[in-house]
């Protein structure tokens, strides 16, 4: 009734249009809800009376389904090959009713079945349109994801109360609210007349309510910019109430106007004790109806919204120090305080108060821990390549020196900033460019002192590679490297090396002699080379050597010539070691570098324990805390998520292979390996070759993670440092991808840098074995 006046002006749009409609000049159609007719009756009465009144109800069920039908039809007619599911209308029926509890039926049900159908055809989909459709379309336009919408899959409430807890550090009741209001969502408990749940934060500064906050938002709708936050203490004045919604001048109000924007949101009421009173009657109507109707009367729906308001009531009256009679004592002043200031028709209206506990030295260590890896893990040294090591030592002076129980985790996060922050900015500024590098943190007299460790790149074996260009060449394009492998085959022969180690060995390594004569013969089969004797009769004397002739080559896959090229000219450059047992047998130790647990050390160990790999014997695998535990090569039962979540928990890895010459053939793989999909952090791996078989994998595991723990202890506690078992070694391999590290047998685009060899390869292939293959096969094929 407003709309057009302004502070020159009290005529409004109103007052133009009421004189035309009176005398039947001027028709006007005009939608509006219950409240705002009500608020136009009593801005422009002359307007209201000269409209003349048609109530439309909402649609019952039974209707709405009728509707529904209908619009499935008109959509298969319109969109032609689209097909719907039986099921898809009333999927959309009862989730839309359930999700958007402030829309009207039939138009939430009809909106959601056409954008579901919609999207199909504009995707070119000709499949038929499913529930689970629906619930993929909903989980866009809500945030939440599938889980939370349907209960097909299970929801481990531990696992939930886990990732609070992992985010918030000492605070088991404030972590397991959290978690009971996912589970009310994932249970569809919430009341559709209130919000989702109202919850105060009560307790210290510092103890992390604020983040306990920010996590809930993440968890539910997966954004952080789903948290809608208000500082109250903004609010303090008498046009509090018009600031939150809207007045005659400005009615979108500040609060009103963004959860109208995105309804599904964490609304965080911050400092709510610095609120004007008028703002916490306002807040009654929020508890209670579950909206709020700003100055222009449009209704804003908090019903899945989750109102949350933090205080610091009570907790500035003591001197908290965190622990003892003193801590129940600030809990218990920190509740009267609450129920005294809110008023008890507000305070009844709060579903529950989650108290915070000061902190607690053993607490505050770690909270150093957690926000010194958030410290390390940023942009600056991600995109330098640095990875940043901080001992015990800094990590006790942070809490000698910062923890403060009046102040919590800020005075911790201040003084990492200062400290660590600070000798990071100074040594990155000076030091000199680098591939990958290593930064010590230590202390010493109270002062954090970095160390340097540039990373250096491995050295390039010389010599000529044959297969340098010839990876990706046509098979008739490949017959000079051919006619290289096949004379590298003809000087093998002529070698007395297999004879005399016929004569000499036994046991396994007999079992390789003959597994090379095989070879020989399967890569001269390969390269059509025959055998025949000089003369024709079918015997020939003792002295009568067979000799060779190229005979029209059969027909081969490129890919197969490739490796028997590669093959031929290893066997050759490794034949002097036939006799050596540790020449058929490695043992291989990967460890993860950093703070980053992405796929990486999957991909590198997948690359020797994959189910075409000829050479796997056994492996192992140690998590953070040291415990072991065996696996094959097969992916094992379970879905592709929880075997991806057990991995990445993977610190290391090893495994044992044993096969012809494989110590010369995983030579170069001896190194650091950096590997980097897209939108992801870059993960480094530590990948140690060790020749021989003497242990099995698990003992590998157990000797490496003893080695490291007696090392954390001497640096701990002091004396004669022992050998670092996760010494740096020079960088070897870099793999970088647009995709996961983890597809198999869907093609994606990956460049391979291979330093021991100095070359470079881009290429599509469909996992990463496959690609490291092909810098084996180019290594392989150096000759003598």
């Amino acid at each position: 009734g407003r709309l057009g006046q302004s502070r020159q002006s009290e005529r409004s749009f109103a007052d133009f249009f009421r004189g035309p409609v009176r005398r039947g000049d001027l028709a006007i159609v005009a939608e509006l809800t219950a409240e705002q007719h009500a608020r136009l009756e009593r801005d422009a009465p002359g307007l209201a009376e000269a409209l003349s009144l048609v109530a439309v109800p909402a649609a019952s069920p039974a209707e709405t389904a009728q509707l529904l039908l209908h619009e499935v039809r008109a959509l298969e007619v319109r969109l032609g090959s689209v097909a719907l599911h039986p099921f898809v209308p009333r999927t959309a029926l009862e989730l839309g009713a359930a999700l958007f509890p402030w829309r009207a039926r039939p138009g939430v049900a009809i909106e959601i079945v056409r954008r579901v159908a919609e999207e199909a055809h504009a995707r070119g989909d000709d499949e038929e349109i499913t529930p689970n459709d629906v619930l993929d379309t909903l989980a866009r336009t809500t945030g939440l994801s599938t889980q939370l919408l349907t209960l097909e899959s299970p929801l481990d409430p531990a696992e939930v109360e886990a990732s609070f807890a992992a985010r918030v550090i000492g605070q088991p009741a404030a972590t397991r609210a959290a978690a009971d209001v996912i589970l009310k969502v994932r249970a569809g408990l919430a009341d559709p007349g209130r919000p989702v749940s109202v919850l105060l934060f009560t307790g210290p500064t510092g103890t992390g309510k604020t983040e306990l906050a920010t996590a809930i938002a993440e968890y539910l709708y997966g954004d952080q910019s789903r948290l809608v936050r208000v500082d109250m203490g903004e609010m303090s004045g008498p046009d509090a109430v018009s600031r939150l919604i809207g007045d005659r001048w400005n009615p979108e109000g500040l609060l009103t106007s963004r959860v109208r924007a995105q309804p599904f949101c964490v609304v965080l009421l911050d400092e709510i004790e610095k609120a004007h009173p008028q703002a916490l009657h306002l807040l009654l109507q929020l508890f209670d109806e579950g909206r709020l109707t700003d100055a222009a009367g449009e209704v804003t729906s908090f019903a899945s919204a989750v109102v949350i308001m933090t205080s610091n009531l009570g907790s500035r009256s003591a001197q908290p120090i965190g622990f003892g009679d003193a801590r129940d004592r600030i809990l218990a002043d920190v509740a009267k305080a609450v129920r005294d200031f809110f008023p008890v028709e507000l305070f009844n209206r709060i579903d529950q108060v989650v108290p915070f506990e000061p902190l607690t030295p053993e607490v505050a260590a770690k909270v150093v821990d957690k926000e010194l890896a958030k410290l390390l893990a940023r942009r600056g040294l991600r995109e330098r390549n640095t990875f940043v090591y901080a001992g015990a030592a800094v990590r006790r002076r942070a809490v000698t020196d910062a923890f403060d129980p009046r102040y919590g985790a800020r005075t911790v996060k201040r003084w990492l900033e200062d400290h660590v922050g600070g000798s990071l900015t100074d040594m990155l500024a000076t030091a000199a460019p680098a591939r990958l590098r290593i930064i010590r943190l230590g202390e010493d007299a109270g002062t954090i002192v970095p160390t340097f460790e540039p990373m250096p790149e491995r050295t390039p074996v010389a010599g000529n590679y044959v297969l340098e260009g010839a990876l990706d060449l046509a098979t008739a394009r490949l017959e000079p490297a051919i006619a290289i492998a096949s004379a590298a085959l003809d000087r093998i022969r002529a070698t007395r090396v297999i004879e005399r180690a016929r004569s000499e060995v036994s046991g396994e390594l007999r079992y390789y002699v003959d597994e090379l004569e095989q070879k020989l013969d399967a890569l001269e089969q390969l390269f059509g080379k025959t055998k025949h004797v000089d003369d024709d009769d079918d015997e020939h004397e003792p002295g009568v050597r067979l000799r060779q002739k190229r005979s029209p080559r059969p027909p081969a896959a490129r890919d197969a010539l490739i490796a028997g090229i590669a093959e031929a000219l290893l066997i050759e450059r490794a034949l002097p070691t036939l006799t050596d047992p540790d020449a058929h047998a490695v043992s291989i130790v990967m460890s993860r570098i950093g703070e980053v647990k992405g796929d990486g050390l999957i991909a590198v160990t997948q690359v020797y324990a994959n189910p075409q790999s000829p050479w796997f014997d056994n492996g192992a695998h140690a998590d953070e805390k040291g415990e072991i535990g065996t696996f094959n090569t097969g992916k094992g039962s379970g879905t592709f998520a929880d075997w991806q979540k057990f991995w990445r928990s993977r610190r290391d890895t090893a495994v044992v292979l044993r096969g012809l010459f494989v110590r010369e053939a995983v030579a170069n793989d001896h190194g650091t390996w950096m590997l980097h999909a897209a939108a992801a952090e870059p993960d480094v791996v530590r990948v140690e070759v060790r020749p021989g078989a003497r242990l099995p994998a698990t003992e590998l595991i157990k000797e490496h993670v003893a080695a490291r723990r007696e090392l954390e202890r001497v640096l701990e506690h002091g004396g004669p440092l022992p050998p670092n078992p996760d010494v740096l070694l020079p960088v070897t391999r870099t793999i970088a991808g647009k995709a996961s590290m983890l597809f198999w047998h869907k093609p994606f685009e990956i460049e391979v840098e291979d330093f021991a060899t100095g070359w470079v390869d881009r290429v599509t292939v469909a996992n990463v074995p496959a690609a490291v293959r092909r810098s084996w096969h180019l290594a392989w094929s150096r000759s003598r």
